[in-house]
């Protein structure tokens, strides 16, 4: 005799039939403008209107009214916070991807490879290669102005640049590696403040030094190191950490310094417009074999990337336990319901109805005011993130540093695993009530 919909309808009934909604809303609108004219008497009209609304109301509705607008609080702030976390991954590769290569290519074991003819000649045979970077890179000791400091020497070609997006992050000097003839430096610019270094300053050159391997004797600074002088002639500013430790050069400097004539520590590649980093992965990785490792920029940045996604991940099982919480307002709600209805019950079970209905109409009830909630929470941490994506509400407004500026980035996952959430929040918090109900039919305490 009755069916889903005839439940569904029911439910529907009952959520929208309750009277009051509009005229309690505005009565705390109304009393939010009074607070903002500081305006006793206005105050006092407006505190009394909205008890008077309040006291016309049925407690169940309160309950059902605390419980959408618990769940739309919760679900708007993990929309945020999950926003923000996207944000930040977004915000962190891109500024990693203005130093890292597009693919890079390293030993599995070992620090150095030797790059001989025969290898050059393999990887310029891949159509899928826009440019090859060689790099020599170690740590070596950096001494300037009397003071001193270990840092990442990394020796390139003169095509580095192309590579990355190096000249948009130097803030002073030139990011060439040689200019006028003469051999140059670019280094971080956390160095530059520790060392005190002044690029326009000739007759200062950089002294770096770096231990002789296998060295045989009495250790003395003259004997135990090769030194190297060069100048100073740009300063770059990507990321802290890089900042604070790489000192750039040409890579016939590092030659000689490390003596390590004709080997290499990584290639890094710049791939062609009309192929994807990945699809060339695959191929170079079938090309080399298992003696090289292959990096996308996202690999280069694994361990980074992982932990915003734990981060993330906590973030999201915290604020889902909020959910819950905010979810018991349904239970208790429906729980009131059942109590209040029993006459209801009784009468539409005299009628035909079954369990199995009665248990839907309560399930749909809950399942009403939660979606009711949750449509209202994503709707205003859609509206919240569009508008700090687009003008930038909170922040410094220093957009030189996109991260003052409380980077988000919306993802439709996110908004799919909420859902997810809430369905499955909603259903342990409406089956008990539901099942209590079903119990009521029959019950002498039901007339």
């Amino acid at each position: 005799m009755f069916s889903y919909h005839t439940s569904f309808f029911i439910a529907k009934r009952y959520f929208t039939s309750q009277k009051g909604t509009l005229t309690l809303f505005s009565r705390f609108l109304w009393l939010v403008v009074a607070l903002l004219t500081f305006s006793r008497k206005r105050v006092r009209t407006a505190y009394h209107q909205l008890l008077d609304a309040v006291v016309e109301q049925n407690f169940i509705q309160i309950l059902s009214y605390i419980s959408m607008i618990g769940i739309g609080i919760c679900t708007a702030a993990l929309v945020i916070a999950l926003s923000y976390f996207n944000g930040m991954e977004r915000f962190t590769v891109n500024m990693y991807n203005r130093f890292s290569p597009e693919l890079l290519i390293k030993p599995k074991e070992g620090k150095v490879f030797t790059y001989d003819e025969k290898l050059k000649a393999l990887l310029l045979q891949q159509e899928g290669i826009s440019e090859i970077t060689e790099v020599l890179e170690d740590n070596a000791l950096l001494i300037s102005n009397d003071k001193q400091k270990v840092i990442t020497i990394k020796g390139v070609t003169d095509n580095y640049y192309l590579q990355n997006h190096l000249d948009t992050t130097i803030i002073e000097g030139s990011h060439l590696l040689v200019k006028n003839g003469t051999e140059r430096a670019i280094l971080g610019l956390g160095i530059k403040h520790e060392l005190g270094i002044n690029i326009n300053q000739s007759f200062a050159p950089l002294q770096i030094w770096y231990p002789k391997r296998q060295y045989k004797g009495v250790m003395t600074p003259e004997t135990a190191f090769n030194r190297s002088t060069i100048l100073p002639g740009g300063v770059f500013s990507a990321e802290s950490q890089v900042d604070a430790t790489v000192v750039i050069v040409p890579i016939s400097m590092t030659e000689h310094l490390l003596n390590h004539s004709g080997n290499r520590s990584s290639l890094e590649i710049k791939v062609a417009k009309t192929w994807s980093a990945v699809d060339l992965q695959e191929e170079l990785q079938e090309v080399l074999g298992n003696q090289f490792e292959i990096l996308t920029q996202r690999e280069q940045q694994a361990d980074i990337l992982m932990a915003l996604e734990i981060e993330k991940l906590f973030v999201f099982m915290a604020f889902a336990i909020i959910l819950g919480i905010a979810s018991f307002n349904i239970f208790f709600c429906l729980a009131m319901l059942v109590i209040e209805k029993k006459r209801d019950i009784s009468m539409l079970f005299s009628m035909g109805a079954s369990k199995n209905m009665i248990r839907s109409i309560f399930m749909i009830e809950g399942s009403i005011i939660a979606f009711s909630g949750s449509s209202l929470g994503l709707s205003l941490g859609f509206m919240l993130c569009y508008l700090q994506d687009k003008y930038h509400l909170l922040g410094s407004g220093d957009y030189l540093n996109p991260m003052n500026l409380y980077p988000v980035e919306m993802r439709l996952n996110d908004f799919i695993q909420i859902g997810l959430v809430i369905v499955v929040i909603t259903l342990l918090a409406s089956i008990f009530p539901a099942k209590n109900a079903a119990k009521t039919i029959g019950s002498p305490y039901a007339n």
